[in-house]
């Protein structure tokens, strides 16, 4: 965060797991707890952050990598954070080699 503050960054934080509304909570809550003001917070938050949840089980692994790389580029994004990777195992266990060549790619 820092760093993304310091650079005037935009970070796209994507959940496979949790839902845009639970992150934006749970980040909500760390910050007040460390800054201690909710304004504050939410500035940071706008200004620096976009939230974006995935079902990795509603989607192909292409199709959420396509949907992926549409919000990079539409909202200027700097940094990727992904969330809940442990959800796509399945999708690397059924299929390894297009597993890694989609997420290399």
């Amino acid at each position: 965060m820092d760093l993304a503050i310091t650079n005037n960054l935009r970070i796209l934080f994507i959940s496979y797991k949790y839902s845009v509304d639970d992150l934006v909570t749970y980040m909500e809550d760390q910050l007040a707890r460390l800054l201690g003001d909710i304004k504050v917070v939410e500035k940071i938050l706008n200004k620096h952050f976009m939230f974006e949840a995935i079902n990795p089980y509603a989607f192909s692994l292409e199709e959420s990598l396509l949907y992926e790389n549409e919000l990079v580029v539409k909202q200027d994004i700097d940094i990727i954070l992904f969330h809940g990777v442990e959800m796509l195992v399945p999708e690397m266990m059924t299929n390894p080699f297009g597993y890694y060549n989609s997420v290399v790619n």
